[in-house]
C-alpha cells in the first residue's frame, strides 16, 4: 500500500538520478469501463486541466522542443461536438466523438464498434507497439481503459519528484478527481457540475488533508 510506495520512493533516493526530463505517471484501477463514466471523465478533465497544469512545469503543458515530443499535453476540447444534456442519443454522439479521436479516426461514422467488442487499439491489434498509438500522449490516457479494456486511467501530467509526501499528495489529488466524476456523473451529463479544483479537494478530504492538498496546491503556485 502506502507504505510501500514510500519505501520505493525512498530506495530511489539513492539509486536513480532524475531531471526534468523525468516524469511521474499514475495508474489508477478499478474504473467503471462505460459510456457514462468515459464521457464524464473527459468533459472534467478537459474543465479542470488548465488548472491542473498550473501545478507543475510548464513544458507539461506546452513541450516548446523541451523534449522530443509532446508526453503530456492538454486533451483537445471536443465539448463543442456535445450536445448540453447527454442521454441517451446525445451520449452515443458524444461517446463516438472521443472514439473516433482517440481511435486517430481508424474507427468513425459506420465503423464504430460496440465498447464492448473492443479490446485493441486499431493502431496496434496485437499490444506490442503502443508507440503507434499517438492519442494516448495526453496528460490524462484513457487508451488502456477503452482499448485494452484494463479498466485504467492514467494521469501523465505530473513532474518528477523523490519527496514522498508529494508523490502522495498528487496521487491523492488525482483520485479525489476521480471520484468526484464517478459520484457526480449524472449531473456532469446533464451540464449541471461544477468544475472547481479547490472544492472537489475540500469535498473529498478531510480538513487536516485539506489543509495540506491546498497548502501543496499554493506552493505549487508561487
Amino acid at each position: 500500500g502506502i507504505q510501500a510506495l514510500i519505501n520505493s520512493v525512498n530506495l530511489l533516493k539513492n539509486k536513480a538520478n532524475v531531471d526534468q526530463k523525468c516524469a511521474l505517471h499514475y495508474h489508477y484501477g478499478n474504473i467503471p469501463r462505460t459510456k457514462e463514466f468515459i464521457v464524464s471523465f473527459w468533459i472534467a478533465i478537459t474543465m479542470l486541466q488548465d488548472d491542473l497544469f498550473k501545478y507543475q512545469l510548464a513544458y507539461k503543458k506546452d513541450n516548446r522542443g523541451f523534449k522530443t515530443k509532446d508526453y503530456s499535453k492538454p486533451l483537445p476540447n471536443l465539448l463543442r461536438k456535445f450536445d448540453k444534456v447527454l442521454t441517451g442519443e446525445s451520449l452515443t454522439k458524444a461517446y463516438d466523438v472521443i472514439i473516433e479521436y482517440l481511435s486517430m479516426g481508424l474507427y468513425g461514422r459506420g465503423t464504430m464498434p460496440s465498447l464492448e467488442a473492443i479490446n485493441s487499439h486499431p493502431a496496434d491489434p496485437n499490444g506490442t507497439q503502443k508507440w503507434h498509438i499517438k492519442t494516448r500522449y495526453y496528460m490524462a490516457n484513457l487508451i488502456p481503459l477503452i482499448f485494452c479494456n484494463k479498466k485504467t486511467v492514467e494521469f501523465r501530467h505530473h513532474d518528477v519528484s523523490l519527496n514522498p509526501n508529494l508523490v502522495i499528495n498528487e496521487m491523492v489529488i488525482n483520485a479525489l478527481i476521480l471520484r468526484f466524476v464517478l459520484d457526480n456523473q449524472e449531473n456532469i451529463l446533464k451540464g449541471q457540475a461544477t468544475f472547481d479544483l479547490p472544492n472537489i479537494i475540500q469535498k473529498y478530504s478531510s480538513d487536516k488533508d485539506y489543509d495540506n492538498l491546498f497548502q501543496l496546491l499554493k506552493e505549487f503556485e508561487s
